[in-house]
């Protein structure tokens, strides 16, 4: 947990191996193409209670690009150059192996520092 000078928490949710290919697999890239080491949102991980993974950037991928909210070309932007403005609205997010939804909605952290890292 990371907490700021205005005491706003955040929570960096690092990549896992499986992660990054998981998401490299959903923008048709390589794996060595996604230069991030992981995200900072507003929220611990959560667990799946169906199928047990933990939430990640890879559910946040998938969900844009299955909602058509993104294209791969904006999403692989985005992780590339880091967001086009701030924005603290909380999303749902679906479990990118079984399509659960997860209790609680997350957001980026976006407070004092980047969201990407």
């Amino acid at each position: 947990m990371i907490v700021n000078a205005r005491g706003k928490a955040s929570y960096r949710w690092l990549l896992t191996d499986a992660e990054r290919k998981h998401i490299a697999a959903l923008l048709d890239i390589q794996v060595g193409d996604l230069a991030i080491r992981g995200t900072t949102m507003n929220r611990e991980r959560q667990i799946c209670k169906v199928c047990g993974k933990a939430s990640g950037l890879d559910d946040i991928v998938k969900d844009s690009l299955d909602s058509g909210t993104h294209t791969k070309e904006y999403v692989i932007n985005a992780l590339r150059l880091g967001p086009k403005h701030e924005t603290t609205s909380l999303y749902d997010i679906y479990c990118s192996d079984c399509g659960e939804k997860h209790v609680y909605k997350a957001g980026w952290a976006v407070y004092d520092f980047s969201w990407l890292y």
